[in-house]
């Protein structure tokens, strides 16, 4: 059996001009939300605020850090092994 080489950035996600997918989420609300409430020009300050702090804090924190504080509140389901992602207290 042969080697095959892996590239490092197969599990990186998508990217959008200068930002990743995950980045841009936050923009498309904010500028959802200013379009709905007439404050656009609001909005496109706040959008590049967030995305600022969004991407410093994902730079910080450890890989997977966002997709467990998603789970923590119990908006991402992780894999369905749970039944009840606002339970702290399992006994098994």
């Amino acid at each position: 059996m042969t080697p095959v080489k892996m590239p490092k950035n197969i599990d990186a996600p998508m990217q959008m001009a200068f930002w990743e997918i995950d980045e841009v989420a936050p923009m498309i609300g904010l500028l959802a939300l200013g379009i709905l409430t007439g404050t656009l020009t609001y909005m496109f300050i706040l959008m590049f605020v967030v995305t600022k702090l969004y991407q410093r804090y994902k730079t910080t924190a450890r890989r997977g850090a966002v997709l467990h504080l998603l789970w923590w509140h119990g908006i991402y389901n992780a894999g369905g092994r749970w039944k009840n992602g606002q339970a702290r207290l399992f006994i098994s």
